[in-house]
């Protein structure tokens, strides 16, 4: 497995299983059941990068989905952190690959974020009228 030991092995077969779990909770529309798995894989220090992506990538699929979750929950407290959580895990990636400049979130993100943290203000206002919002984006999107 490219030189994986056991434990990390193990940890990426874990975190493949915890996203393709959340990413079916979506799916479902169990928001709520998804944010924390989403939040966990965001977080998790021990995270490798996967087939196809860097790890900075994983990150922020795993923040993108984790905005979706809290956009749809209506949840902007949920988004704050998500975004602090995210700022933490690249310091953290940083730090542990002795990275010369720190890494910094991609304006996509930044504009995903704007945009979710947006969206529960107008989200109250469009569910009195009966409209449902865009479903989040789960993490493989």
């Amino acid at each position: 497995d490219g030189g994986l030991t056991l434990v990390e092995s193990y940890h990426a077969q874990w975190r493949e299983l915890t996203e393709r779990l959340a990413n079916l909770l979506v799916g479902a529309g169990k928001y709520s059941e998804a944010a924390p798995l989403y939040r966990e894989l965001l977080i998790d220090p021990r995270a490798l990068p996967s087939r196809d992506r860097d790890l900075v990538e994983t990150r922020e699929a795993h923040s993108h989905a984790l905005f979706g979750c809290y956009r749809a929950m209506g949840d902007a407290a949920g988004l704050d952190r998500a975004f602090a959580d995210l700022q933490l895990a690249l310091e953290h990636d940083d730090e542990v690959g002795a990275a010369t400049t720190p890494t910094r979130p991609t304006s996509q993100i930044l504009a995903l974020l704007e945009e979710a943290r947006r969206e529960p203000r107008t989200r109250t206002v469009a569910s009195s009228t009966g409209r449902a919002g865009d479903p989040p984006a789960a993490a493989g999107d």
